[in-house]
C-alpha cells in the first residue's frame, strides 16, 4: 500500500509574509498545475507547480487577467474549470455581485460569474458572464428578497 502523500507548508518565494495569501478556490489546468484565486488580488491569479513528488517544481506565478471592465474581479470567491479537448475555461464566482456604492447607496451590479481563458502562458483572458443572477432569480423566486439585501446582512452571497 502507498503511504498517503503529505503536503506541508512552503513558502512561496515572491509573496511577501506580512500580507498572506487568501486562496479561495484551487483548480488543476494540467497534470501537476494549479491555478488559484487569492481574494485579496482582484487582478491576477497565481499558478503553482509541482514536481511528481508534490514539492513546488518552480516560483509561484503570477498570470494577469485582461478583457474585464473595471479592470478587476469583484471579491473573487471560487472557481471551477471545465476542460473540452484541452481546452480549459475556469468559471469565478464573484460574491459580491451586488453592492451599494458608499457615496451614493445605490445598487452596483458587478459580474456575478467571469469565464478566464486558460492558456499555459501569458496574460488570461477574462470576460463577464451576464445575466446569470437574473437567471438565478427567475428559476428561485424565493430568493428575491435576499437579492435585494446587502450580501454582508443576509443579503445573496455566491461564492462558489
Amino acid at each position: 500500500m502507498t503511504p498517503p502523500l503529505v503536503v506541508s507548508s512552503t513558502p512561496f518565494a515572491d509573496v511577501d509574509p506580512a500580507a498572506p495569501i487568501n486562496a479561495s478556490g484551487v483548480v488543476p489546468v494540467a497534470p501537476s498545475r494549479f491555478v488559484f484565486i487569492d481574494n485579496q488580488n482582484r487582478t491576477e491569479l497565481l499558478e503553482l507547480t509541482l514536481n511528481p513528488g508534490g514539492t513546488q517544481r518552480e516560483p509561484l506565478k503570477r498570470r494577469q487577467m485582461t478583457g474585464l471592465s473595471g479592470g478587476s474581479l469583484s471579491d473573487p470567491e471560487g472557481f471551477t474549470n471545465i476542460d473540452v479537448n484541452g481546452e480549459v475555461d475556469l468559471i469565478v464566482a464573484s460574491s459580491r455581485s451586488v453592492w451599494r456604492d458608499p457615496s451614493s447607496g445605490q445598487a452596483v451590479v458587478k459580474h456575478g460569474l467571469v469565464r478566464v481563458r486558460y492558456r499555459p502562458e501569458g496574460d488570461l483572458v477574462a470576460e463577464a458572464m451576464p445575466g446569470f443572477r437574473d437567471w438565478l432569480l427567475a428559476q428561485h423566486p424565493t430568493l428575491a428578497h435576499a437579492a435585494e439585501l446587502d450580501p454582508d446582512h443576509g443579503g445573496l452571497n455566491i461564492e462558489g
